[in-house]
């Protein structure tokens, strides 16, 4: 088993508080990813996980033990960090192998251990080479492969793919996927790439200023962000935000006035509302487009910038001085800069903030 459990862990540089007082349950076999901006503290919680960092207050147990005091070594975690750490002047084999020596285990042992996990990350033609004649995958690949013939409880992956090239990112995360269902151990991941969460973890913990804004699978946190934060942070492109005024209520839909007027009917969700100014989001890919467009939410704005990606295309559009991205899964060939689009928002589509 390698549950982990955070109870009021918190982490303090003198007077200033990085991490306030925080709670956390991974489960055992759980892939849970830590993503946030850059400085919200997810890379410090996962050092004080692994235990190169100490805590100021609060306590971290695996499998119920409080290893709070231990020693990296005594956790029965590994931890993969963003730079490889390869030492340049050993193979690949005495690379992998290294933490077992360290720790005197027979040759035989270490050499079976090496060979297997070569064998789950595509390293065994590799062995014999030296780091410098490796490409970036490579080496992460090793630094991975280091890990697992320590059978830890728990992997720590801090960054791993930040240093790759998008190429090698996209293909390193259908490594890590795979070698994720051939081990039995628990796997936190932490990235500020919301697409390197949302295509391997089981969970996904938000965080901003070292505090927990939502915890959920990736697809609840997609469509049911809890606050503007988080909505703007899960989805790639990001979700468009407007000011609006809330000026009724109806059978569980909201009414709101934008700021050129235009009144849009929304679904009302769970939070609750203040009585005037809120913040209505719609995700680029739920924007309506075409024609023949009936019904409410109706909006018209003018063509910015046009993105060919070849499976869609995304418009920026200035909505009255409001700046929107719209997605749509196909080529648009007769649309350029300066013309003028009508386009609606789906009442069930949008999400509505206090503030």
């Amino acid at each position: 088993m390698s549950r982990l459990e955070l109870q009021s862990v918190s982490k303090s540089f003198g007077a200033l508080e990085i991490i306030p007082a925080l709670d956390l349950v991974i489960e055992h076999g759980e892939f849970c990813a830590l993503v946030g901006p850059s400085g919200c503290g997810k890379s410090t919680l996962l050092r004080i996980i692994a235990g190169l960092e100490p805590a100021t207050s609060g306590r971290v147990l695996v499998d119920g033990e409080d290893v709070t005091g231990a020693e990296p070594p005594e956790r029965g975690v590994a931890m993969v960090f963003q730079s490889y750490a390869l030492y340049p002047h050993m193979s690949v084999s005495a690379n992998i192998g290294f933490g077992l020596k360290i720790a005197r285990k027979a040759a035989d042992e270490i050499r079976s251990k090496v060979d297997e996990a070569a064998q789950k990350l595509h390293l065994d033609a590799l062995l014999k080479r030296m780091p410098r004649e490796l490409s970036g995958g490579q080496r992460q690949r090793v630094a991975i492969g280091r890990a697992i013939t320590r059978d830890p409880r728990i992997f720590l992956l801090d960054e791993p793919l930040s240093n790759l090239d998008a190429a090698l990112r996209g293909g390193m995360r259908v490594e890590i996927a795979r070698l994720r269902q051939s081990l039995d151990a628990t796997m936190i991941y932490v990235t500020h790439d919301q697409v390197e969460a949302m295509t391997l973890a089981d969970r996904i913990v938000v965080m901003n200023k070292g505090r927990i804004e939502q915890i959920g699978a990736p697809m609840d946190l997609y469509h049911k962000p809890v606050n503007r934060f988080v909505a703007g942070f899960i989805g790639s492109p990001s979700m468009n935000f407007f000011d609006a005024d809330l000026s009724g209520r109806a059978g569980g839909n909201v009414r709101l006035r934008l700021a050129d007027g235009t009144e849009i009917v929304a679904a009302e969700g769970p939070a609750p509302l203040p009585e005037a100014r809120v913040t209505l989001g719609i995700r680029p890919e739920h924007i309506e487009f075409g024609e023949g467009l009936a019904g409410d939410n109706r909006v018209s704005g003018t063509v910015q910038v046009v993105e060919r990606l070849g499976c869609d295309t995304l418009l920026h559009i200035d909505l009255s001085g409001s700046p929107m991205v719209m997605r749509q899964p196909r080529d648009l060939p007769g649309i350029r800069a300066g013309e003028r689009v009508t386009c609606r928002f789906p009442a069930e589509s949008c999400h509505v903030f206090a503030g």
